[in-house]
Parts: structure tokens; C-alpha cells; sequence
């Protein structure tokens, strides 16, 4: 326990020392076509919500009046050959026998090469942005950031997202409106 303690304060420090910002932090932002929708705010934050269940992915806040979703963030790692999300950092023990190559393969745009391998875990955040275009119909914008780590907890590097996840959102999204009809 103390360790994991000295872990989150020592990330806690080096991030501070770095001068991110939280407006930096959320820099990858992928152009996503037919990213509007023919419903009000509220209609989206609810009809997202399922959608990011599925994805096994929590949300930290959501609200209406500031058209933000952001969701907690998680980290993904392989146990037992079954791709998890997970709200904690992962344990050593289990990251030496984590390999995401496929992951990392199908939602960043890494070249594959010799890095592959070595990558353990991700570090994921998302903050989905919901702006009224007018009062029945909302334009979402995804942000999504990729941090890749090794078994040892050494930070790689951040990855740039390709737009797999942002593109199923919005995908699943609209198949949910299409079915709910706009609502005012």
C-alpha cells in the first residue's frame, strides 16, 4: 500500500513539474464527419451514457449546462488474455504478462515496430464536448488521449489516437438517435 501511495505521489509531482495543463492535456482531437446531431443536449448525454458503458468506460462528470462529458480515467492492460479497463494503476505482477500490441494496433496511429512489444498498458483520458449548434441539434467533439507504458511503469510516450473509439462512439450514437427519433 505504501508503495502505491509513493507511486501516485511521485506521477503526482513529475506532472506538475512538466507544465501540463488540463487544456493541454486533452490535445488529440480527431476530425470526425457527421459529428452533429438532430437532438438537444440532454437527449445526447443520455443516449451516450449506454454507449459508453459498453465500452466499459466510466464517466468522472457529466453536465448539461457546460456540454462536457469526461469520463474517469483508465487504464488498459491484458489479464489472463482478456483486455481490461480499470480505474486504479495496474499491478506490477500482472503487467509482465500484459501485451496490448493489438490494442495499441487497432486505436492509435504507432507504427508497429520493436515498440509494440514492449508496451504493457495505456493511460487513457477522454473529455467528450457537446456544443449547441442551435436548440435541437448538438455537434460532439471527442478528445482522447493515449499514454503507453511498459511492465516496469516507464512512460513510452503519448499516442495519437486514429479515430477507432471516437468513430464507434459516434457510430453507436447515431444508431441510438436514429431510434429515439430528435426530441426538443
Amino acid at each position: 500500500m505504501k508503495f502505491l501511495i509513493l507511486i501516485i505521489l511521485t506521477i503526482t509531482f513529475f506532472a506538475g513539474c512538466t507544465g501540463i495543463h488540463d487544456t493541454e492535456v486533452f490535445k488529440s482531437k480527431v476530425s470526425l464527419e457527421e459529428n452533429e446531431f438532430n437532438s438537444d443536449i440532454e437527449t445526447v448525454i443520455s443516449e451516450i451514457k449506454p454507449i459508453l458503458k459498453w465500452l466499459k468506460w466510466d464517466i468522472a462528470f457529466a453536465s448539461k449546462k457546460n456540454g462536457l462529458i469526461t469520463l474517469r480515467e483508465a487504464y488498459v492492460y491484458r489479464k489472463n488474455d482478456k483486455l481490461l479497463r480499470i480505474y486504479h494503476y495496474p499491478d506490477k505482477e500482472f503487467l509482465k504478462k500484459s501485451g496490448i500490441s493489438d490494442y495499441i494496433k487497432k486505436v492509435t496511429k504507432l507504427k508497429y515496430g520493436f515498440l509494440h512489444g514492449s508496451i504493457a498498458f495505456t493511460q487513457e483520458t477522454m473529455r467528450i464536448n457537446l456544443i449547441e449548434v442551435d436548440e435541437v441539434k448538438v455537434k460532439v467533439e471527442i478528445e482522447y488521449l493515449i499514454r503507453t507504458y511498459d511492465s516496469d511503469h516507464k512512460k513510452l510516450h503519448d499516442a495519437q489516437s486514429n479515430g477507432y473509439i471516437e468513430k464507434l462512439i459516434i457510430e453507436k450514437l447515431r444508431e441510438r438517435l436514429s431510434n429515439t427519433g430528435p426530441r426538443r
